[in-house]
């Protein structure tokens, strides 16, 4: 299955479905994760050559994508003037279905946002 990701062209995706995931490099990097209901995803612990997208796939709901503990996500709107904190989730919070954003990993310290479409939140 594929999906449309505005300005990308289709890509390969996930359908999930579970209020909670662990992402994973085999069954999800490089892929499209397409969240239908309100979840918290998980990354993994920081690790090279990975690359995750997430897309809200159903209007309404809230998506959470919380780094490992010791990991942080940076770019703009992440907290530290962009630089990011450890352990801060990014959170759209009912937004049109076809927001996402695209995470990869960015050094030792945790992931860098790569890409996004609509609003999303840091955790205070």
């Amino acid at each position: 299955m594929s999906v449309d990701l505005v300005g990308f062209g289709h890509r390969e995706s996930v359908d999930l479905d579970a209020s909670t995931l662990t992402l994973s490099l085999t069954a999800h990097s490089g892929k499209v994760v397409n969240v239908l209901q309100s979840a918290t995803l998980t990354l993994p612990s920081v690790a090279t050559m990975h690359r995750y997208t997430v897309r809200v796939g159903a209007p309404g709901i809230t998506v959470n994508i919380s780094p490992a503990a010791a990991d942080l996500i940076a770019g703009a709107g992440a907290g530290s003037a962009g630089a990011g904190v450890d352990n801060k989730d990014v959170i759209f919070t009912n937004q049109p279905a076809g927001s996402y954003i695209t995470l990869e990993y960015g050094d030792a310290n945790g992931w860098a946002i790569v890409d996004a479409l609509g609003t999303f939140t840091f955790e205070a």
